[in-house]
């Protein structure tokens, strides 16, 4: 067990330039790890694990960072369990390299909030949005059968319908109550739009409100 350990583990340059050329044809990574573990006679022999190799990929696949996503086994377990709805917003800039970070986040069953992955994006295009989405996916197993809470970008919308067509797409109730309130500049109003938001009402209670 002595190769997997944290402090061993090494993706070498070699298998990143090998799986670079595999994923340019649309191998997959665990069709790579599969290939690489074939190569070297066994699992036990490759080194690292599909962990690595996923995060190495996505790392450094030019020599210069573009775009980049990240996620450990405790945020994954946490997606298995609470990722019907995940949100991500991307309002947050790095201020050394003036990158956008883009969490992925849900809730766990306390209410509380959990990140799923992170991303580090070179710009806030569909191309950038699409390359997160479909990472993301991969990272989880494919499991994409949620509801996605946006700020309501448009290249991420287009991301949406491009990665994820049949999931259902949700507005952000903070972005909402901000537009409404920057739109129409009525204060009774906007605190009435906000409290109808939070509010877990049927039909007739809504239109009584």
């Amino acid at each position: 067990m002595t190769p997997f350990m944290r402090s061993n583990r090494a993706v070498s340059k070699a298998d990143i330039d090998e799986t670079t050329e595999l994923k340019e044809v649309s191998v997959g990574t665990s069709q790579v790890m599969n290939y690489l573990m074939q190569q070297e006679g066994g699992y036990h022999n490759v080194g690292f694990t599909h962990k690595d190799l996923y995060n190495a990929l996505q790392r450094d696949e030019s020599g210069a960072l573009h775009n980049l996503i990240w996620s450990d086994s405790t945020s994954r377990s946490d997606y298995t369990c609470f990722g019907d709805v995940i949100a991500f917003d991307t309002t947050y800039k790095d201020n050394l390299y003036g990158r956008q970070i883009m969490p992925i986040v849900g809730v766990n069953r306390h209410h509380n909030t959990i990140v799923f992955s992170t991303a580090i994006i070179a710009d806030v295009t569909s191309q950038s949005f699409e390359w997160v989405l479909q990472n993301f996916l991969e990272a989880m197993m494919n499991k994409s059968h949620f509801s996605v809470v946006t700020d309501g970008d448009r290249a991420i919308q287009r991301a949406i319908k491009s990665v994820i067509p049949y999931s259902k797409h949700k507005l952000c109730s903070w972005h909402l109550s901000h537009n409404a309130q920057a739109n129409i500049g009525d204060p009774k109003f906007t605190a009435a739009f906000s409290k109808c938001m939070a509010s877990w009402l049927i039909t007739e209670e809504f239109d009584i409100q």
